[in-house]
């Protein structure tokens, strides 16, 4: 798998230090999941709506309380165990335990949603970073290029093969490729800053 290079802010320093780390899509995008804010909210929703659940099944059983106390208690009921079951409330206790098994269905579903939509930003962030590096590397080329060009040119000037109108025209294009680089390094940062967010 093709690895590229990014730059991750220190979360644990407060000063703005900067730390250089290679990063595979895989580990992109096991930290997109780990540490997005959207996919946590989601995580504990689905816990919730598991605990919901569980309590409106608690219903279908009966409740017991106990009492005591701590003296010598007579016949009259003053220790004892008490058992309470609903015997028919109108399926309002099976109607709840329904609604509370939809609502973890539903929390689920909303967190595999919430996780395909993590990786899929994470995956064009990720190539948007590739396709920068990408054009670094093509600018460099061509600047390298063109510099190669020029030396020649303006040896052929100096030895009367070349006019100095060809010198001018390759340091001007020489000019805009730099130019580019300049451009191709701020998008670099901006894509590979788009992903560390």
């Amino acid at each position: 798998m093709k690895k590229i290079s990014i730059i991750l802010l220190s979360i644990l320093c407060p000063s703005s230090l900067f730390a250089q780390e290679t990063l595979s899509l895989q580990q992109c995008r096991e930290m997109a999941l780990q540490y997005n804010k959207e996919m946590a909210a989601s995580v504990k929703q689905t816990e919730s709506a598991l605990y919901t659940m569980k309590s409106y099944k608690g219903n279908f059983f009966p409740n017991f309380t106990a009492n005591g106390m701590g003296l010598y208690s007579t016949a009259d009921g003053g220790f004892g165990i008490r058992v309470e079951q609903p015997l028919y409330m109108g399926g309002k206790i099976r109607a709840a335990y329904r609604m509370s098994v939809l609502g973890k269905e539903m929390a689920e579903m909303n967190e595999a949603l919430t996780a395909t939509e993590v990786i899929l930003k994470t995956d064009k962030a990720y190539a948007l970073v590739v396709k920068a590096q990408e054009m670094k590397k093509v600018a460099d080329k061509y600047n390298a290029v063109l510099r190669e060009l020029l030396s020649n040119v303006e040896s052929a000037y100096k030895h009367g093969l070349k006019p100095q109108n060809d010198v001018l025209k390759v340091q001007v294009k020489l000019n805009e490729s730099e130019l580019s680089i300049r451009k191709a390094e701020n998008a670099l940062r901006l894509a590979t800053m788009n992903l560390c967010h």
